[in-house]
């Protein structure tokens, strides 16, 4: 028969035993905070992205880079639609993401004046509306997450006009703009930007515009066909690097590198490598950033803060004496660096 005593010290073991195990069954593991009696627990948001499409490296890399700022937002659950450059698709796209109940709408619409009716639809019955990269032929919408695309086309024709009135002593010369999708208000706006710029110049003919809607096989054809039509060319203005890059292969292989100054927009890095190599003399950025800014801009909004109709981002320009700060030399041309 075992003894009051045994009872008691197997009683003293049994308890300390108990404590050692809490003690060291917390080891390694990540403390948690003590839950507060009757807080909240964090919103949860829905946002549909509807995205025109993906047809050039910067439609790519821009949405690749608000995917990615969406993936790290633990409250927030997103769809996102690719409306492979076309406006039905888009249109029936965006109708998709607003019978998910969505919180908020992200949309980089494919045409300004055809996908105005749908992101009026989804403003007027209370779903915030951000507008990201390309315009709307609306004001029904919470903010537009932009660079300004007229004073991009401005910078770069203000840049030509310099680099000729260098080379003549005075603003002339035979121009080809190399257009980008001009059913997109990105392409309407640098024209537009563009345009103005040259129009106060009589001495500046522009002899011919053509769309390479942003990509660089498209640039190296239309090159091809402008130089066959065009014996002087004195100055190439473009949309788009992509396109640039592509035209400076035309160039390159008609044997008529360096008769042409090259002026693009935005940094598609086989731009900023001919920057740096003295093929290319200028470029305004266009950053992929705007994809992550315009999430940012969204949580703001669905968080109850007050933003702008419209929310700019700043303008860099490249020349070749700073165009290291941006160029990736051991990267391929398609990155983006900025």
């Amino acid at each position: 028969m075992l003894s009051k005593k045994f009872f008691g010290r197997f009683l003293v073991v049994c308890i300390v035993a108990i404590l050692l195990v809490g003690i060291l069954g917390g080891c390694g593991q990540k403390p948690q905070p003590p839950a507060t009696p009757g807080e909240p627990a964090p919103k949860k948001y829905v946002i549909g992205f509807s995205n025109s499409g993906v047809s050039n490296s910067w439609a790519a890399a821009y949405f690749r880079a608000a995917v990615n700022a969406l993936g790290e937002l633990d409250n927030v659950k997103f769809y996102t639609a690719d409306g492979n450059d076309t406006v039905a698709k888009q249109i029936a796209d965006v109708e998709d993401l607003l019978a998910k109940n969505i919180d908020l709408l992200m949309i980089r619409p494919e045409n300004p004046e055809a996908l105005s009716s749908v992101v009026e639809k989804a403003f007027n019955s209370g779903i915030p509306v951000v507008v990201t990269g390309r315009s709307i032929a609306t004001d029904k919408y919470t903010t537009f997450v932009m660079l300004d695309d007229k004073e991009l086309g401005r910078k770069a024709a203000e840049h030509a006009v310099k680099l000729l009135t260098e080379k003549f002593g005075e603003p002339k010369g035979k121009v080809f703009e190399l257009q980008g999708n001009m059913a997109a208000g990105s392409a309407r706006g640098r024209n537009a930007g563009i345009t103005e710029v040259f129009s106060k110049y009589p001495n500046i003919e522009v002899v011919a515009q053509q769309p390479a809607n942003y990509q660089r096989a498209m640039g190296k054809s239309v090159m091809e066909n402008v130089l066959q039509a065009h014996p002087q060319l004195d100055l190439i203005i473009s949309h788009s690097g992509e396109s640039l890059a592509g035209a400076i292969e035309a160039i390159e292989a008609a044997g008529r590198m360096g008769e042409a100054f090259l002026v693009g927009i935005d940094g598609y890095n086989g731009l900023l490598k001919a920057i740096k190599a003295g093929k290319a003399h200028y470029t305004v950025l266009y950053p992929v950033e705007l994809g992550a800014e315009s999430v940012r801009v969204a949580m703001k909004i669905l968080q109850g803060e007050q933003v702008p109709k419209l929310w700019p981002m700043p303008i860099f320009e490249v020349f070749p004496d700073n165009v290291d700060q941006y160029v990736d030399m051991n990267a391929p041309d398609s990155a983006w660096t900025f």
